[in-house]
C-alpha cells in the first residue's frame, strides 16, 4: 500500500538558499516536518529516477 502526503510552503528566501534547503539533508530536517513533528532524513537521492527516504515522528506523549 502505497500513501503520498502533499504539503505546500510560500518562502521568501533567495534561489541559492532555497536550493540549500531542499538539497542538504541536515537542512531539510530543521523545516520539513510540520509544526511540533521532527524529520530523520535516511536517504537523499536527488538523481533523476531515484528515491529519498525521510520519517517523520510525533512527539513523545506524555501518560
Amino acid at each position: 500500500m502505497s500513501q503520498t502526503t502533499q504539503n505546500s510552503r510560500i518562502i521568501k528566501a533567495s534561489a541559492e538558499k532555497i536550493f540549500k534547503a531542499i538539497t542538504d539533508p541536515k537542512a531539510l530536517e530543521t523545516w520539513q516536518a510540520p509544526f511540533g513533528m521532527t524529520t530523520k532524513v535516511h536517504a537523499l537521492n536527488l538523481k533523476e529516477g531515484r528515491s529519498s527516504t525521510m520519517s517523520l515522528f510525533y512527539p513523545p506523549m506524555e501518560i
